[in-house]
């Protein structure tokens, strides 16, 4: 699948590869919060909410932005290429936003935005953390408040000592350093994912065999129509 096998960029290389092992990595985070806070909601809600809307989300997002942006620099004069060595990524998500309608509102919407992503993502994965660092957690409690605030505040700092870094050591390119590490993290998680998988496949077919998932199928159908 080495769609840059003529151009050689890189690009494969450098960050396709890359997002395969940033998923990996986030999986169990991700599957964990997911689960935590869908009790009461069906399969087909899940799946709609977070594989549709999500992706429509951030791929309508992206294409907005970076459309308008390379836009500006095609048709209108910018160039955002030639001086993201000097200002970094953030500088020229800075300037691009400088070239919209009304820049000073638009740049507080992104902050808000930014925050708010920031936070959300704070949260979840600091309430996976805490889960997973809890000892004796059953099923139907929550960890303790301070695990989580320890979690959440230790996500909100990472990224900005990233960006102090970046901006303030020359030369220093902490993202290939993310990049690294993260490829390389997602290697034992993803042979966890294998044996996960495997656990998920026999508990289904143990399950579908003495007719547990026909169980709560039918319950699920008696408390929707009770409920209609």
């Amino acid at each position: 699948f080495n769609s840059d096998a003529v151009a050689q960029t890189g690009f494969v290389q450098n960050w396709t590869i890359f997002y395969w092992a940033w998923y990996v990595a986030l999986t169990f985070m991700c599957g964990l919060w997911i689960a935590r806070t869908s009790y009461g909601r069906t399969f087909r809600e899940i799946t709609v909410a977070n594989c549709i809307w999500a992706v429509l989300a951030c791929w309508v997002t992206f294409g907005i932005l970076g459309n308008y942006g390379m836009g500006q620099e095609l048709f209108h004069g910018q160039n955002f290429s030639g001086v993201i060595s000097e200002v970094g990524n953030n500088g020229v998500t800075l300037l691009v936003l400088q070239t919209m309608p009304l820049p000073k509102l638009c740049i507080f919407v992104f902050m808000i935005l930014i925050f708010f992503n920031l936070a959300t993502s704070a949260t979840a994965n600091g309430t996976a953390l805490s889960m997973y660092t809890s000892k004796g957690l059953k099923a139907d409690e929550e960890p303790h408040t301070w695990y989580k605030t320890f979690w959440c505040v230790l996500f909100m700092i990472i990224p900005v000592g990233i960006l102090l870094l970046e901006h303030n050591v020359e030369g220093l390119n902490v993202l290939s350093t993310i990049r690294s590490l993260i490829t390389i993290s997602s290697l034992p998680v993803l042979v966890a994912l294998v044996v996960l998988f495997w656990s998920f496949g026999k508990v289904l077919r143990k399950d579908i065999s003495d007719g547990t998932i026909r169980q709560y199928v039918d319950k699920s159908k008696e408390n929707k129509w009770g409920n209609e």
